[in-house]
């Protein structure tokens, strides 16, 4: 099978259109500066992301150990049968989520730009 001209340009504009999708989405990443973490969509805890801290979240569902350490976050510990949650990699930037189903528990990094910000409908 020979490639055409116009294949080796599209396969190429593909890849250039890849590249700079990637490269925006890796430089547009903003740090998170707190923790949240909520348990069947009730917020349990608030914590900076800045605290080196363990917490120990339990709830009907189940038990998590959540760590904040150096600036990230992850799931050390969980009682849920699959541990998905304590496989994911660590969270540091605004809106990276880790969610333990079984256990109805999310922990998610915010930015304090999301108390600050306004909501049109009130002004």
């Amino acid at each position: 099978m020979k490639l055409k001209k116009a294949d080796i340009i599209l396969a190429i504009g593909i890849l250039i259109v890849v590249f700079i999708s990637y490269m925006f989405i890796f430089f547009t990443k903003e740090d998170g500066e707190v923790v949240v973490i909520s348990v069947d969509n009730k917020e349990y805890a608030r914590c900076p992301l800045s605290e080196n801290k363990r917490i120990n979240v339990k709830s009907e569902n189940g038990e998590n150990i959540v760590v904040i350490d150096n600036g990230s976050c992850y799931v050390e510990s969980a009682s849920c049968p699959d541990k998905i949650c304590v496989k994911h990699s660590k969270i540091k930037y605004h809106n990276d989520v880790i969610a333990c189903v079984p256990n109805k528990v999310i922990v998610e990094i915010k930015s304090d730009k999301d108390n600050k910000k306004v909501d049109t409908i009130a002004k």
